[in-house]
């Protein structure tokens, strides 16, 4: 007997559970052409876009946005701070921390209220963080050191001994 030519009833209502249509589309179809159809709806699956409309965040599947769209704009019951200043490069990406947008908005303007105590050194920072790391310069205490053989060199911070640990590459 050739399945390739009779009409396959339990394969159809198959194809219409996996591609969500309705079973009646393929109706007095051949065994090949329910392959044929399924393959093609599966492409046009892949080929569909899963956009966040409000960010743009682009994801794999339904499933995947509905995800997206849950922990990032939805219900999270967390207040959410935008950077307005036009132009900027998050365009709107939302911080979770208001001092966090903060920090962010002083890289446009300019503002560096976090100076160094350290007598005649005088620079200045956006963020506290950056100052913490620029205090470390003044310490004689280098902890990253280099463990290459043959090589002693020491760093204040760990980027920098990750930046010359490629020179022994």
């Amino acid at each position: 007997m050739n399945l390739e030519n009779k009409s396959t009833p339990a394969l159809s209502e198959t194809v219409a559970k996996t591609a969500d249509v309705s079973a009646k589309e393929f109706e007095g179809m051949t065994r090949q052409q329910l392959i044929e159809r399924l393959m093609a709806l599966e492409q046009e699956k892949r080929a569909q876009r899963f956009e966040a409309t409000e960010c743009g965040h682009i994801c794999a599947g339904m499933q995947e946005l509905i995800t997206h769209i849950s922990d990032t704009h939805v219900g999270s019951g967390k207040p959410t701070y935008r950077c307005e200043w036009e132009g900027c490069a998050r365009n709107q990406k939302p911080f979770t921390k208001r001092h966090k947008m903060y920090n962010h908005l002083r890289t446009h303007t300019g503002e560096r209220p976090f100076v160094c105590p350290k007598p005649g050194c005088g620079k200045r920072f956006s963020r506290p963080d950056s100052l913490t790391t620029h205090i470390k310069t003044h310490s004689n205490v280098r902890p990253y050191i280099c463990p290459a053989a043959g090589c002693h060199k020491a760093y204040y911070h760990a980027r920098s001994l990750k930046k010359h640990e490629k020179t022994h590459e």
